[in-house]
């Protein structure tokens, strides 16, 4: 079955989210928001809830980088917890999951998203919009870039 139902998840300290749906041919974006790691627990639950088939989650790809690792020392990687729990959920439930490049910014810039009528100002409600719309247009390839940027919530 086709994905009909998309949440996006920017992970991390505060956890932004994009849930978007399928009508027909169009997406809609029907909700963005931030919500403490359990919030999203519980979020992740319900989305599953009767979605096997249909439905996918994103979220953003953690790597640490040498010239960050010392930096890191002492970190207890809350942002890769999260992750495991998103893995676990999602992989018990049988929904689909992918990570998203944390390059989603270069294309989906603030600007563009001003344009598109998407820009939110809290930063990782922000990211979470722009893993849904990477996937959208560069991973889906279901999307043509002139209705991705028309794309209102």
């Amino acid at each position: 079955m086709a994905i009909r139902y998309v949440l996006s998840i920017d992970p991390g300290g505060h956890n932004g989210y994009c849930l978007a749906t399928k009508h027909g041919m169009d997406w809609n974006i029907e909700d963005v928001d931030s919500v403490d790691k359990n919030q999203l627990y519980k979020l992740l639950e319900r989305f599953a809830d009767g979605h096997e088939d249909d439905a996918l989650v994103i979220y953003e790809q953690y790597k640490l980088y040498a010239d960050k690792a010392k930096a890191m020392i002492g970190n207890e990687f809350e942002t890769v917890q999260i992750i495991g729990v998103i893995k676990y959920i999602t992989q018990r439930r049988g929904i689909k999951w992918i990570q998203s490049p944390t390059s989603s910014k270069a294309f989906w810039t603030d600007k563009r998203l001003k344009g598109m009528g998407l820009y939110v100002p809290i930063d990782h409600k922000r990211d979470a919009i722009r893993h849904f719309l990477y996937w959208l247009y560069f991973t889906n390839k279901g999307a043509d870039l002139e209705e991705v940027l028309r794309l209102k919530n």
